[in-house]
């Protein structure tokens, strides 16, 4: 999508269940909603072939954490609420 191999990993934790570290594969949660490609996409088919698998992990059970979302980071538990 953003950048040719622009890579995800999905992380199971013990308490929190799991998420999916998204990167630049979705940069903020809206794009990924409304299904927009980023005007810095560097192809658009790859991107929502990207998005279509996400929500498939979502669908699972899954948090995505996107790669800029100040909205998204705000919400997150961070120092001592850290994730388990």
């Amino acid at each position: 999508g953003h950048t040719p191999g622009s890579t995800g990993a999905l992380i199971g934790l013990d308490r929190d269940g799991e998420f999916l570290l998204a990167t630049d594969a979705i940069s903020v949660r809206e794009s990924f909603d409304r299904d927009i490609a980023p005007k810095n996409t560097w192809q658009a088919d790859p991107l929502f072939a990207s998005y279509a698998e996400a929500r498939k992990i979502e669908a699972g059970g899954a948090t995505i954490i996107c790669g800029h979302d100040m909205e998204q980071w705000r919400r997150l538990r961070i120092g001592n609420d850290a994730y388990e």
